[in-house]
């Protein structure tokens, strides 16, 4: 995966602030642009978006957003002192490889040769 630095208009989450993080229960409590307080626990969704908490740290919080068709994925990282870290993703260029060739006709008998294709040792 390569990681780049998100400008701060482009963070999905710029607006949205960690006020509490409980590490014992996996728990946080968010407080969204509405100035509503959200709580919230590792695996679910932030409301009003595609971001998911995927793990707690000791200071922050940190969320990902799936990649959109064709585009980049986004991890972004809420920390306890209010700065917002985002960070664009995406998936390493993929490695083209050949197939193994598979041999489709059986093996036939040559003379040495079993009819499983073995080569027998005449010593």
């Amino acid at each position: 995966m390569f990681s780049t630095q998100a400008k701060a208009g482009e963070c999905a989450l710029a607006r949205v602030k960690l006020i509490a993080l409980g590490a014992e229960d996996n728990r946080i409590v968010l407080q969204m642009p509405d100035l509503h307080l959200h709580e919230m626990a590792v695996g679910e969704e932030v409301p009003g978006t595609d971001a998911r908490l995927a793990k707690l740290l000791q200071a922050a919080a940190v969320f990902e957003l799936p990649p959109s068709p064709g585009g980049e994925g986004m991890t972004v990282r809420l920390n306890k002192d209010g700065s917002v870290q985002c960070f664009k993703s995406s998936a390493p260029p993929s490695v083209s490889r050949s197939k193994p060739q598979v041999l489709t006709q059986p093996v036939g008998k040559a003379p040495g040769n079993d009819a499983s294709g073995v080569v027998k040792n005449s010593n």
